[in-house]
């Protein structure tokens, strides 16, 4: 039987905003690896932003990832081959020239072909640049760029073309790696970008910083810890159950 464990990243198995460095999450990857399960990290930032210096280290993404989704399913990248796909259309590059021209800098504008993440304060200024260039093409009687924001606490992500989590999920663990939903493992904190794919999950592990509606998921397994630790609670837990639930079918 195919499993999967399928996860958020930030205040997930990271802190909100921060870099991935949880030797405890680092050692449940790996485990869990060992156990067969497949892992895939569904993530907001940009694949360039989720892993490398501002993420997720390279190497420890290839050692205890199967594939992570970036830019709310603009992108994925196969960790162990080590190949990039892109899974929506790229952002057009007059969108790039738009945000250089307004000086947006680039500590805060983080970019792969499929989505720009801009943080802070700068995700307005970009959503406006965007507009203007809009209104300028159509004006010369040109169509619009189809450029999508997704707008959080910390951040502004804009696609190529409309996604979700929810959607990569189907994608990515479902049509690519085969795994039907009743054999995953979810974790996630958000009820706009997580709840969707965890509704799906047989499980869905919340840390304590969730939002109380994914709380209330009839499949929530809730743990009384926040952020990457809470996570390795709640998936020790459910992995408890599993082996009950084996060990019941093999009686």
């Amino acid at each position: 039987m195919k499993r999967a464990f399928v996860f958020d990243f930030d205040a997930t198995i990271a802190p909100e905003q921060g870099r991935f460095d949880s030797k405890l999450v680092r050692q449940l990857l790996l485990k869990m690896q060992r156990m067969g399960f497949t892992n895939v990290m569904l993530t907001g930032r940009p694949l360039d932003y989720a892993i490398g210096t501002r993420g997720m280290d390279i190497l420890d993404a290839r050692a205890c990832l199967d594939a992570a989704v970036g830019g709310y399913g603009t992108s994925v990248w196969h960790a162990k081959a080590h190949v990039m796909q892109n899974l929506t259309a790229s952002i057009p590059p007059a969108v790039h020239s738009a945000l250089r021209r307004v000086g947006i800098p680039n500590r805060v504008m983080f970019c792969d072909p499929t989505a720009i993440l801009v943080k802070g304060r700068y995700g307005a200024i970009a959503s406006r640049a965007i507009e203007d260039l809009n209104m300028w093409r159509v004006s010369q009687d040109l169509p619009p760029l189809a450029v999508v924001p997704k707008v959080s606490p910390f951040s502004t992500v804009f696609q190529g073309a409309p996604t979700s989590k929810d959607i990569a999920f189907d994608r990515v663990v479902v049509e690519m790696y085969g795994i039907a939903a009743e054999h995953v493992i979810g974790a996630g904190d958000s009820w706009e970008s997580d709840g969707p794919f965890l509704a799906k999950c047989r499980y869905a592990v919340i840390p304590a910083n969730g939002d109380p509606r994914l709380k209330a998921m009839p499949n929530a397994i809730v743990s009384k810890f926040s952020g990457p630790r809470g996570t390795v609670d709640g998936v020790e837990r459910v992995l408890k159950l599993i082996e009950l639930e084996d060990k019941s079918l093999v009686a």
